[in-house]
């Protein structure tokens, strides 16, 4: 009996190994969740930020302006410790900015949360824009 000699071929076809390329990534499993996660935090930051009356110093409320800081610090510390520590280190360093500009007497302990929730937006939005380019 003569055997073909395509039907002899062990390696997979080019069209196989075209339909095992096009799997997706591991973390395309996680986009759903994270992005829940981004739009429940981000009305909940400007939740936050139209009740201003909640940043009280000396049980006297604080100007909006000062709250400004307070976004600017944590952004910039979510945004430096998410780059080049860990996303968990961006959350925590924003969380210490806020805390800090609330230390200062900027606004309270309504900066120590503003600024957690604003560290989380910023390295939620890094890790969705780094998996988006590695997609491409």
């Amino acid at each position: 009996m003569v055997v073909p000699v395509e039907d002899a071929n062990p390696l997979p076809s080019d069209d196989e190994l075209e339909l095992e390329s096009e799997l997706p990534p591991r973390q395309d499993r996680y986009r759903l969740p994270r992005r829940v996660v981004l739009v429940y935090n981000l009305f909940l930051l400007i939740y936050l930020l139209q009740r201003t009356e909640y940043a009280r110093v000396n049980n006297q409320p604080v100007s909006s302006w000062l709250v400004l800081p307070v976004l600017l610090l944590s952004g910039l510390g979510g945004f430096l410790g998410g780059r080049w520590l860990s996303p968990f280190a961006g959350i925590w360093l924003a969380g210490v900015a806020g805390f800090f500009a609330s230390y200062v007497g900027l606004s309270g302990p309504y900066g120590a949360v503003v600024g957690l929730i604003t560290g989380l937006i910023v390295v939620l939005l890094q890790i969705e824009f780094s998996s988006g380019n590695e997609e491409e």
